[in-house]
């Protein structure tokens, strides 16, 4: 279990949301490459911030304090850490029926999309907007969504009015 490619570590992780109590209390988990897991718990026990700590916006986004280590793939989960690296390594299914913005702008969260699925930036970039093309909504989305800011849940289209 010293390598750290390929798989997911967590060692001893304690986490808590600014000026909260600890949501993750002396958190253990080892997940080689291949395998899936399952994470079983009531409301509030900490599901969705371990999907958090895993892919770093309960650091980047929230800003909250993580005490032991996370590992993902060889590459060191922290508040320093560079996110676009994060996001090559790892995908989290949220729970709930809209899509999780991990940016503030629609945009932005396309490009991190689209960045995690390719190597190479400039491909990622063609094949996002290759995309935006394919479906013809890019005047839509130019006009109403690539600015719109949009919090935890997406902007209604049908709210919107030319």
């Amino acid at each position: 279990m010293s390598d750290n490619k390929h798989v997911i570590i967590l060692r001893d992780v304690w986490f808590r949301y600014p000026r909260g109590g600890w949501v993750l209390k002396g958190v253990n988990l080892y997940v080689r490459k291949g395998e899936s897991i399952l994470v079983i718990g009531g409301t509030g026990s900490g599901k969705s911030t371990m999907a958090r700590v895993l892919n770093g916006s309960a650091l980047w986004i929230y800003n909250g304090e993580l005490k032991g280590e996370v590992i993902v793939d060889g590459f060191k989960v922290h508040k320093d850490s560079n996110p676009w690296v994060l996001a090559r390594k790892i995908h989290v299914v949220g729970q709930n029926p809209y899509m999780y913005f991990i940016n503030p702008l629609l945009r932005e969260d396309l490009e991190f999309y689209a960045y995690s699925l390719y190597e190479d930036d400039e491909i990622a970039e063609r094949a996002l907007w290759k995309a935006v093309e394919s479906v013809s909504v890019r005047e839509l989305l130019d006009k109403y969504f690539f600015s719109s800011y949009l919090g935890d849940k997406p902007v209604e289209p049908w709210s919107l009015s030319p």
